[in-house]
């Protein structure tokens, strides 16, 4: 990409920013990191059962550590997928968070723990198994759609 192509991109997208800002309102501000990120190649499709999650990619340290605080609402069919390295017994916080959370870990392709509806300012909530990633959606989603320990997860980046 020239340096003229690239101005013009960060021209549109400030332009549709302000656009989407005035016709979403607050919302929108949740929802620009996850265009963004689709842009840049930075989301995941999680599918368990037949659900698709949308998700943000967070790999890297800084990404994982802000994770989904600060935000005031998630989408139904959006989340964050926490990518880790290696296998580990990953512990997480709702410090910051806004709204109660499904917090999924999984072992390569199973789900391997489950934490329902987590609310803010719960300290650190420790899986019993290790995983090598964490999903993050809507608090509930998860025992609505009927996600259980040992289901299959299916992870297209």
């Amino acid at each position: 990409m020239n340096r003229r192509s690239f101005w013009m991109f960060i021209m549109i997208t400030i332009i549709l920013v302000i656009i989407f800002w005035n016709a979403g309102g607050s919302r929108v501000k949740d929802l620009a990191p996850f265009y963004f990120k689709k842009i840049i190649g930075e989301t995941a499709e999680v599918e368990v059962g037949g659900f698709v999650v949308d998700s943000e990619v967070a790999s890297t340290p800084s990404a994982r550590q802000k994770g989904l605080s600060g935000r005031d609402y998630l989408q139904l069919d959006k989340g964050m997928l926490f990518v880790f390295p290696e296998a580990d017994i990953w512990q997480f916080t709702m410090a910051n968070t806004n709204f109660p959370l499904d917090i999924i870990w999984i072992l390569d392709d199973r789900i391997v723990d489950i934490a329902h509806a987590v609310r803010p300012g719960v300290d650190m909530i420790t899986p019993s198994a290790m995983a090598n990633y964490v999903l993050e959606i809507r608090g509930s989603l998860a025992q609505q759609q009927g996600w259980q320990v040992g289901d299959i997860v299916n992870i297209e980046f």
